[in-house]
């Protein structure tokens, strides 16, 4: 086997040169990580299943006209895809308390949740999980002004994500206070 050039190794995936200009290989890892990388484990076979959800996703997707990078599916584990700028955001999805979410809202992990709860990081290392927005918390907006205030503070000046600003907040309180 040709040894490929790494690009780039995150926590999930590894990104080699493709084999064509403006083409890369994306390798899915069986890697596993919780608490902002600070636990970490192998799921056997978690590579194979996100290589297969990424394609479904990708290729539902593209049938609607919606571009993205996917070219094809090479392997259980492989896709050829397109080389592009990427939105550094992360999407998580939880419908079982576990993790962060446990620490942060004092819920038993394992809890099932009563509804699911979507949060958005923007994914920098250097800068941790820095949440964008989330529907944990009041439950009634995406981001509302009292999930802003304990969240707002962990956003670093100059990371490029702004903050709130207090016109905001009232307008938001008000906006929930009369739901």
């Amino acid at each position: 086997m040709k040894r490929r050039r790494t690009i780039y190794e995150g926590k999930a995936k590894i990104l080699y040169e493709g084999p064509e200009p403006g083409t890369l290989i994306q390798y899915f890892k069986d890697d596993t990580t919780a608490f902002d990388a600070k636990k970490r484990a192998v799921l056997e076979g978690k590579g194979v299943l996100n290589n297969r959800i990424s394609e479904y996703l990708m290729t539902q997707l593209n049938a609607i006209g919606v571009p993205t990078h996917f070219v094809r599916r090479l392997n259980m584990r492989e896709q050829l895809i397109k080389e592009v700028e990427i939105i550094p955001l992360e999407v998580v999805v939880r419908n079982v308390a576990a993790g962060s979410l446990s620490t942060r809202l004092g819920i038993t992990e394992g809890q099932a949740l009563p509804r699911s709860i979507i949060e958005y990081y923007y994914k920098n290392d250097q800068l941790h999980e820095i949440s964008r927005s989330s529907s944990a918390g009041c439950g009634k907006t995406i981001s509302c002004a009292s999930c802003w205030r304990t969240r707002s503070a962990r956003i670093p000046a100059g990371c490029g994500i702004p903050r709130p600003t207090r016109r905001w907040t009232r307008t938001a309180s008000a906006a929930i206070s009369a739901e």
